[in-house]
């Protein structure tokens, strides 16, 4: 489902695998609802849940031309998406309504940060439908907060 995430944005290219993969980025949310990682992922088995980063050599107009520039997936329904400030930073969003591979009922966040004229970092998460008042927030407030790390 990870992988589908990264290709339905447009960010699984070839060319952005090593940086994807091997830049850490520092989030600030509610690390205890996820209670495993790996790297930028943070992910929950039960409920299913995950959010990761993935930071992709792109300026913030083109990234935020990956989310916001095409018609939506087809497996997408209820989609939104935007540009927003908040706290300072500006940053685009798509959020939607999708099915997990096991046909659970889920929603997508998606972010698009920009860190500086070369660079962006992308924020997504998912959680089922019925847990959205436990992690609505924490996609969100990731994303606000996401720095690569020093």
């Amino acid at each position: 489902m990870l992988l589908n995430l990264l290709v339905i944005s447009g960010f699984a290219q070839d060319d952005y695998e090593m940086e994807v993969s091997e830049i850490p980025v520092d989030m600030i949310f509610n690390k205890s609802l996820y209670a495993m990682n790996e790297g930028n992922m943070f992910m929950s088995a039960e409920p299913v849940a995950f959010i990761v980063a993935s930071v992709v050599p792109v300026d913030y107009k083109m990234a935020k031309e990956e989310i916001l520039g095409g018609p939506p997936e087809p497996e997408f329904k209820n989609t939104k998406t935007g540009e927003i400030t908040e706290a300072g930073k500006t940053f685009s969003y798509l959020t939607a309504e999708v099915k997990s591979d096991d046909g659970k009922d889920m929603l997508l966040e998606m972010y698009v940060v920009p860190i500086d004229s070369q660079t962006s970092v992308m924020v997504s998460g998912m959680y089922e439908v019925n847990t959205k008042a436990l992690y609505e927030k924490e996609i969100k407030k990731a994303a606000l907060s996401a720095k690569i790390a020093q």
